[in-house]
């Protein structure tokens, strides 16, 4: 069902007899005891000519929330397979193929303001305002709705190693045993197309790293700034209470043109020049940061910054953040790398100085809001 729901798979409707025969299982000869392991996934998946994302999602460690992990390639329309356990020594599969947003939730900005647990984190992912992945359980049926807070993180079972100097190992195996090992996400296996090298969360990381680089020169210009640039530096930062928040999706460069087509709250809508630099220089495909602040992302569906990477280069250490960043847009303005001799960044003044909406399907047909 997760291929069958790609836009990338040019094969007809992929059948459980077709998984068979590609793994090697005839039923007929031997009877199997129990569903496909996790590399047996993966194998059908790579003999589809597509690729994995895989993703552990263990207590304490980064990436650990499975809601995060999945929403953006939900938002890049790449469907994923969220592994849980059942019991200590069995797990589930359910493919995820959805998710919605409650944008009237009280916790995303509560946590930061509230709770020491975020100290010091100045911005929340768009998946925050996820309440429920919609799923298809083949022991329940399609289109059910899997709550967010359903599953935690599969627990951390090594004790650190202080501990374990005050603990004997009879306690220690106690310790563990009493852990509850049920209903926990273990991982998820995104599927994506072979030429994507860059991950999400990499992506994400390296762009709010690029963020606050840019944040913190034009901060030290002196003199008057756009009204919603001046909020955006604030928020970057964390000279406001206010937190920022990051939405990255995977995007064409065809989806990204239709776009740049909107018009703001204030009638602006880009200049041909402004198109232009924005896109003459991109990729056909790339991932998409798209910077907002609470009450904007929420109310109106709007956005105050886009930051571009390339999809095709791995973003493995520090020095990649500079070396596969394309452009950043910003309220009045356009930083793009330059790939001529001379200066390393291109600026261009833009005729968008407010918040412009999100970059989202086009359509005629009217839908309700989220």
């Amino acid at each position: 069902m997760t291929i069958n729901n790609m836009k990338e798979s040019s094969d007809p409707i992929i059948s459980p007899e077709d998984i068979n025969i590609v793994l090697g299982y005839d039923h007929k000869k031997n009877k199997v005891q129990g569903g496909l392991t996790k590399d047996e996934m993966v194998a059908f998946i790579e003999n589809k000519g597509l690729a994995v994302d895989q993703n552990a999602f263990i207590e304490g460690f980064p990436n650990s929330n499975f809601s995060e992990y999945s929403y953006r390639y939900m938002e890049s329309k790449c469907p994923s397979m969220l592994i849980f356990t059942t019991s200590s020594n069995a797990a589930h599969v359910v493919p995820i193929i959805g998710h919605t947003l409650n944008t009237d939730l009280w916790r995303p900005e509560a946590e930061l303001a509230y709770s020491s647990q975020f100290g010091g984190t100045k911005y929340r992912t768009a998946a925050a305002w996820v309440d429920h992945f919609i799923i298809h359980d083949d022991n329940f049926g399609p289109n059910y709705c899997l709550p967010v807070d359903a599953l935690s993180p599969y627990p951390n079972l090594n004790i650190p190693t202080k501990k374990r100097k005050r603990i004997k190992k009879k306690a220690e195996k106690k310790a563990k045993k009493n852990i509850d090992l049920s209903f926990k996400a273990i991982c998820a296996l995104s599927v994506i197309s072979k030429d994507i090298k860059a991950l999400a969360s990499k992506s994400e990381w390296a762009s709010i790293a690029l963020l606050e680089h840019f944040t913190k020169q034009l901060a030290a210009f002196s003199g008057d700034k756009e009204y919603w640039l001046e909020m955006l530096i604030k928020s970057v930062l964390g000279t406001t209470s206010h937190p920022f928040v990051a939405r990255t999706l995977l995007v064409s460069k065809d989806f990204y043109m239709q776009g740049l087509n909107e018009t703001n709250f204030k009638k602006e809508s880009f200049s041909v020049g402004d198109k232009k630099f924005l896109t003459d220089k991109l990729p056909n495909k790339f991932w998409l940061t798209e910077i907002t602040l609470p009450d904007i992302y929420t109310a109106n569906k709007s956005k105050l910054a886009d930051i571009i990477y390339r999809s095709d280069k791995p973003i493995a250490q520090e020095e990649d953040i500079g070396k596969n960043w394309i452009l950043t847009r910003l309220p009045g303005i356009i930083i793009r790398k330059n790939h001529s001799d001379g200066a390393p960044i291109e600026l261009q003044k833009c005729d968008i100085t407010w918040h412009y909406p999100l970059l989202r399907p086009m359509s005629s047909k009217r839908h309700f809001e989220w």
